[in-house]
């Protein structure tokens, strides 16, 4: 995450994660078992032990993933992915993207704008 102009990494703690604005922590449900979670300008996108991909926050770019450029005010399955075995989740200011763990290329990106 950049944040006025330096790179900044924003953890994943316990029961949470760290943003750079206020509220600065922000819960999340202890069911999701986080594995990673990138942050975009005003998205998040999670990745959960069991390679599920979640998103939320603002769509207005179609950042989410869900097929509307609606906000999400909480963790919502990227229904796209269901099933395919991902390893990395990624977000920009207003895409996101995910790697899959099978031998070929499958990256999945989002970008609307």
């Amino acid at each position: 995450c950049i944040y006025s102009g330096h790179l900044v990494t924003l953890p994943l703690v316990s029961g949470g994660y760290v943003t750079p604005k206020p509220p600065f922590f922000r819960p999340l449900c202890f069911k999701l078992c986080a594995v990673s979670l990138a942050l975009g300008s005003e998205h998040a996108v999670l990745l959960t032990a069991d390679r599920t991909v979640y998103s939320w926050g603002s769509g207005s770019h179609g950042q989410l993933g869900h097929g509307a450029l609606t906000s999400q005010e909480e963790p919502q399955v990227l229904e796209a992915l269901w099933g395919v075995p991902i390893r990395a989740v990624s977000a920009g200011n207003w895409h996101s993207a995910s790697v899959s763990s099978k031998r070929f290329p499958e990256t999945f990106l989002i970008k609307l704008s």
